[in-house]
């Protein structure tokens, strides 16, 4: 008994290690330093200090087709000051809930993100600097 339960606990273990790099967030598609260079050169970048005004989750479970999509944190800025790209006075951004930044009301942040599909999404490799 006391064999079986010892086995137990090597295999949850086991499990727990080989599943921390599946809860990691990571950064390979700027891989080294002139591909972080390059994308505040971009077209779509924006880069702006702002003060955070609302946070909101919204949970998504299953889409209209089916298919799975992500929790999505969405944050709103007044914008204090654009560095590039930012043509109104309040943006909201869009993290993955995963990997998100954790923005609060009411401080500031220098913010780099990009514009995709008409949303502006930041990633886990383009937190505040």
């Amino acid at each position: 008994m006391r064999i079986k339960f010892i086995n137990i606990l090597l295999l949850i273990f086991i499990l727990l290690i080989c599943a921390h790099k599946s809860w990691a967030c990571g950064c390979s598609r700027l891989s080294n330093e002139r591909d972080y260079k390059s994308s505040f050169e971009a077209d779509n970048t924006l880069i702006f200090t702002g003060k955070g005004i609302k946070v909101e989750l919204i949970q998504n479970n299953i889409s209209g087709n089916g298919a799975y999509e992500k929790d999505v944190i969405k944050t709103t800025f007044y914008i204090e000051k654009n560095f590039k790209g930012v043509n109104s006075q309040e943006l909201t951004i869009e993290q993955e809930r995963t990997c998100a930044y954790p923005y609060y009301t009411g401080s500031v942040y220098l913010v780099h993100a990009n514009e995709e599909e008409g949303k502006i999404i930041e990633s886990a490799c383009e937190h505040p600097l």
